[in-house]
């Protein structure tokens, strides 16, 4: 499917990517630019390659999306810490709280609420994540 706008055509998915981007410039715009796990000031990504790399789904857009363009559902991370949350290892996660003195402890807890109101709202055959869970179970 093609969209025109000004005499220009665009594929769906490459306007689908650019309301994206315009919603992380509107996020970037609003909200502190720290590190929403460690509080790392992260001015020095914006006009970087790694600039949509500090910005994390909570609740992944592929699978929830309704959400995909909900503020709420957007962490502002650093991009090791980003990379960490996507690619979760409860012992790994653990091993760097232990080392650094974060925690993730606010960021899985906002997942897990962000899944209930989502199933309250919409209903879903998806499940929160495994290693939510794990972590919750372990840290509450």
């Amino acid at each position: 499917m093609y969209i025109s706008f000004q005499h220009e055509t665009y594929s769906k998915k490459k306007v689908k990517e650019q309301s994206l981007i315009e919603f992380y410039n509107d996020i970037w715009d609003n909200r502190e630019h720290k590190c929403f796990v460690t509080g790392d000031n992260l001015d020095y990504v914006a006009d970087t390659d790694f600039y949509r790399n500090v910005f994390a789904h909570i609740l992944p857009k592929s699978k929830y999306k309704e959400y995909r363009l909900l503020s709420e559902n957007v962490a502002i991370l650093a991009p090791p810490i980003h990379l960490r949350y996507d690619n979760a290892v409860l012992e790994k996660i653990l091993e760097f709280e232990q080392e650094t003195g974060h925690s993730f402890l606010k960021l899985f807890q906002k997942e897990h609420d962000l899944f209930q109101e989502y199933k309250q709202k919409y209903g879903t055959r998806n499940t929160l994540r495994k290693i939510t869970q794990k972590y919750l179970e372990y840290k509450l």
